[in-house]
């Protein structure tokens, strides 16, 4: 030590060095968090818990998937409507355990395949699967196939209940189209459930009328019958997310149950004309019931089709708080992070930047709305009702609405 520091050091005080040691501390560890964090996750900031993964599949006997025999005429093994629950729960730590690869989470969409015991042809069925991923990564596709995710296959829980959010279904998404987000809460104390999404029956395709509505409400209602159950679950603390014609059974079932806590709509159909149209057709509308929070995100991109919006749903609420945020550059397809958010991740297009900071926001404020309303924590209340300036959001969003009770 030469004789300026040690200089410093003797008129430097005994709290003094402490709070530098702390704060040290805390920066180390601060960074060691976002060194552990994949590369899909693109800086998002990882909680104070591992993220362990389980597959579970049931099946609903009350509704019959399949014919008594297959096209072959083979009898089928099982009928019943396969229900393909991807769990995502806080972990504690394990030493050297393994993370799952990207690629596993799509294979475990398949209906019939023996969950880990696929075989190349099942592999080779994947790689040539026209998806909306592999239309995104192009000849990205294998090198997204291999990335890896932050979660642990059958890791040990952590310790305590979590609050429990349940991802519904698009028109056709797969169980693993919420990964990256799930990921995400789970490591900030949430267990997070995603469903495969299915067809009325085997081999056709999903309708956009109320049987298809009635079918995604009813698969959301076995789930929460199953997943209420898991250990590290807390039952008591329930809220719902869906993207796109997801959000309509998920607000008819919200009408219907009233151990539902909270709704996020990650562009949902509540928020366009078809989707307004598709609740007014169901005899369970009743806008006196939705009387819990609520969180919309939409955004303003240009996309392919127009269909056009409408905010009616957003403006008939009057009983809980209500927020309706606007992004300035994310399109529909962008709320979906395994659409946008992961293929970006290896990609490097004019919209990649944009995609990656707007989805970083969005889920900040999944968070926040979370934190706020299942775990009632002061401090992320006081975020949702700030300005987009005031969360340093500004650059991704052009708007923030809010309807709160004081």
């Amino acid at each position: 030590m030469d004789d300026a520091n040690f200089s410093f050091f003797l008129r430097t005080s005994p709290a003094q060095i402490i709070a530098a040691s702390l704060t040290a501390t805390w920066l180390f560890y601060a960074a060691s968090a976002i060194a552990q964090t994949p590369a899909i996750w693109n800086g998002l900031t990882k909680g104070a818990y591992e993220v362990g993964f389980k597959f579970e599949r049931q099946y609903d006997h009350a509704r019959p998937f399949q014919d008594e025999y297959d096209e072959s005429g083979k009898l089928v093994k099982h009928r019943a409507r396969p229900m393909q629950m991807f769990i995502w729960y806080p972990a504690a730590h394990t030493a050297n355990a393994k993370c799952l690869q990207f690629e596993e989470y799509l294979l475990l969409n398949d209906t019939e395949a023996e969950p880990w015991r696929w075989t190349d042809a099942h592999k080779h069925a994947l790689r040539q699967k026209d998806g909306e991923e592999k239309r995104m990564a192009g000849s990205s596709w294998e090198t997204m196939l291999a990335l890896e995710t932050a979660a642990v296959k059958e890791a040990k829980a952590a310790a305590g209940k979590f609050p429990l959010v349940i991802f519904g279904m698009g028109g056709g998404t797969g169980g693993h189209a919420y990964s990256l987000l799930c990921e995400y809460l789970a490591s900030h104390g949430y267990v997070a459930v995603a469903l495969t999404a299915l067809p009325l029956k085997k081999g056709e395709r999903w309708p956009f009328d109320a049987s298809g509505i009635e079918a995604q409400r009813r698969d959301l209602e076995f789930v929460i019958n199953y997943a209420t159950q898991l250990p590290f679950a807390d039952a008591d603390k329930l809220a719902l997310a869906s993207w796109s014609v997801g959000g309509v059974a998920q607000a008819l079932l919200q009408m219907r149950n009233s151990d539902v806590d909270a709704l996020i709509g990650l562009d949902a159909a509540t928020g366009y004309e078809y989707g307004r149209d598709l609740l007014k057709q169901s005899a369970f509308l009743d806008f006196k019931k939705m009387n819990v929070p609520y969180l919309h995100m939409h955004g303003e991109a240009p996309v392919r089709y127009n269909v056009p919006k409408n905010f009616e749903f957003y403006d008939s609420l009057a009983v809980a708080d209500a927020y309706l945020l606007t992004f300035k550059q994310l399109a529909h397809a962008d709320f979906l992070p395994c659409y946008r958010a992961v293929p970006h991740s290896i990609l490097k297009t004019d919209r990649s930047a944009a995609v990656i900071a707007g989805f970083k926001v969005l889920s900040q404020y999944v968070l926040n709305f979370l934190n706020a309303y299942l775990k009632h924590e002061r401090s992320a209340l006081e975020f949702m009702r700030q300005t987009p300036a005031s969360n340093g959001t500004s650059e991704a969003l052009s708007e923030v609405k809010m309807k709160v009770k004081m």
